[in-house]
């Protein structure tokens, strides 16, 4: 009986020498083929460690994956490192493998536009199920690359993605944190994401409501405040709806240099390709004014930045709120209703908004006054 014990403790010693030997090999290539085979693409993994005992954890680096192979566009997903934790017992459980816990260092994903259809040697081979119950990341960007060669991509810094019930074949629930570039301010943004599309990355489905706070207006020279705004988007990465509404209680156009009070409802569809935003339409209130406008905000062909063409319509609005934002004097110098409609042009560039703001239209006042008593006498002669 001795000899007996003395002969399995010597034989699982030896298996657990081989497992730890072999492990590393052979489940690296494993967890190559498996990101093939579901994110359809050629990958590269520079570092793989795997830990059996007490449970399972894995720790690697340098991680690519190039979408179908393709070299003539940035990697589909690079992470700097990576580590994740399972339980030995979640080997022998029904599938799907339960993954505990992913955390992702620099996770960057470029989404290319699509491209007409190619030959697919990608090939569903035996399904390996896994289901990541958590996964955190941080220092993240999504990137959607343009379709065009000459235009620069749509970038997205994240500062921290948490995601749940992650799988390939349906869509996980997410909160994200990531800062907006322009104007710069914080988001905070909960939802879904997926099913991921192998096939074309860029019609993956994604849904979510958002708060965007402290919003600084005054990177555009010429006007200020701090700007708020909540709302829900979704569709696809290639292209989003967005409804939303915005609140900026200090809004102000410097020329005039007086605080008012703006809301607006706006809904907009973004093609995450080439940044351009189709407005229909913006409904805004400031004062006792109501103004609609239908338009977007698109790139001009050889120029940098983004040039806003918007058709601008005011009914039965109120002059003297127009004063308020475009006169420096405590008073405005005229009351009245007001219509008005006009085709508002706004190029980019660095000069003041008074200075490069086109204005094309018409406008009609009733009941117009002066609001100094010595020329609207005078205006009466």
């Amino acid at each position: 009986m001795l000899l007996a014990l003395l002969f399995v403790a010597l034989a699982a010693s030896i298996v657990v020498v081989i497992l730890f030997r072999h492990a590393d090999p052979w489940l690296r290539q494993r967890a190559i083929h498996l990101l093939e085979e579901k994110f359809h693409s050629d990958v590269d993994l520079k570092e793989f460690h795997v830990r059996l005992f007490p449970d399972i954890r894995v720790e690697g680096a340098g991680l690519q994956l190039r979408h179908e192979g393709r070299t003539d566009v940035p990697p589909l997903i690079s992470i700097d490192s990576f580590q994740a934790h399972m339980s030995i017992a979640a080997l022998w459980a029904k599938k799907p493998w339960k993954v505990d816990h992913i955390n992702v260092k620099r996770l960057i994903i470029q989404v290319p536009p699509a491209r007409p259809a190619q030959p697919t040697h990608w090939v569903t081979k035996r399904e390996i199920a896994i289901l990541v119950d958590e996964l955190t990341a941080d220092d993240c960007q999504l990137i959607l690359l343009p379709k065009a060669a000459n235009k620069g991509p749509n970038v997205f810094d994240i500062h921290h993605l948490d995601m749940h019930s992650v799988g390939l074949h349906h869509a996980a629930s997410f909160h994200a944190q990531l800062t907006n570039a322009v104007p710069p301010g914080e988001i905070d943004t909960k939802g879904r994401f997926g099913p991921w599309n192998p096939d074309d990355p860029g019609q993956t489905p994604l849904g979510a409501d958002y708060t965007f706070s402290n919003a600084n207006l005054g990177v555009f020279k010429g006007i200020g405040g701090i700007l708020s705004s909540t709302g829900k988007f979704g569709g696809v990465l290639e292209e989003l709806e967005v409804e939303g509404k915005t609140s900026t209680p200090d809004f102000q156009v410097d020329i005039a240099g007086h605080r008012v009070d703006l809301e607006t409802i706006f809904s907009a569809t973004v093609d995450g390709t080439n940044g351009n935003t189709i407005l229909h339409p913006v409904k805004a209130r400031f004062l006792h004014t109501d103004l609609t406008a239908n338009g977007g905000v698109v790139k001009t062909p050889g120029m940098k930045g983004r040039t806003v063409v918007l058709d601008v319509k005011i009914k039965d609005g109120r002059l003297e709120d127009l004063m308020r934002l475009a006169v420096k004097a405590d008073q405005p110098p005229l009351t009245g209703k007001m219509d008005l409609q006009t085709k508002f042009e706004l190029p980019p560039g660095k000069r003041d908004i008074s200075e490069k703001l086109k204005l094309r239209g018409k406008f009609s006042v009733l009941e117009g006054a002066f609001t100094n008593p010595e020329v609207s006498a005078r205006s009466r002669v």
